[in-house]
């Protein structure tokens, strides 16, 4: 069985607690000691806990400290649903840090949606009037750089 699948079990454990307390060192502490982010306890991971009830900067040492935001809950739900659901006191700036398929440059949400509808005419005249969009990229949020296992595709 996968290690983000172990079966849960009945003591809450450290980075779990730390992360209902919204205590950021004592999150650390856990993570230091070797606590798994990617854990599953009663049906979801720290992240998604944290996403739904934590500050920003639990969220971000979780993702630093190695927590995938993908891997679903026991409902299916990723943490970015369990955010744009829940009542963390950042709510807005939880939401926005994962939400890795926002795009907020206009010019570059065009040509994305352009290579997805495959509009090949489209794509070339939005490059024709802002080459920039052939030599830059855009770079997500500085915690996705600093995390403890990058993503293979994401800077």
């Amino acid at each position: 069985m996968p290690e983000t699948m172990q079966p849960t079990t009945s003591a809450e454990p450290p980075l779990f607690a730390a992360v209902r307390a919204n205590d950021l060192p004592a999150l650390q502490r856990a993570l230091s000691a070797g606590e798994n982010p990617r854990r599953m306890y009663q049906g979801e991971t720290p992240l998604h806990r944290a996403a739904s009830e934590g500050a920003l900067d639990i969220v971000e040492a979780l993702i630093a400290g190695g927590a995938l935001e993908w891997i679903p809950d026991a409902q299916g739900r990723r943490a970015i649903d369990r955010a744009r659901e829940g009542a963390s006191p950042q709510h807005a700036a939880v939401v926005a840090l994962l939400d890795r398929e926002a795009i907020a440059d206009p010019s570059f949400r065009a040509a994305v949606e352009a290579i997805h509808r495959g509009d090949v005419a489209e794509l070339a005249r939005l490059v024709d009037a802002e080459p920039r969009l052939l030599r830059e990229r855009i770079a997500g949020p500085e915690v996705y750089r600093k995390r403890a296992r990058p993503d293979y595709f994401r800077a």
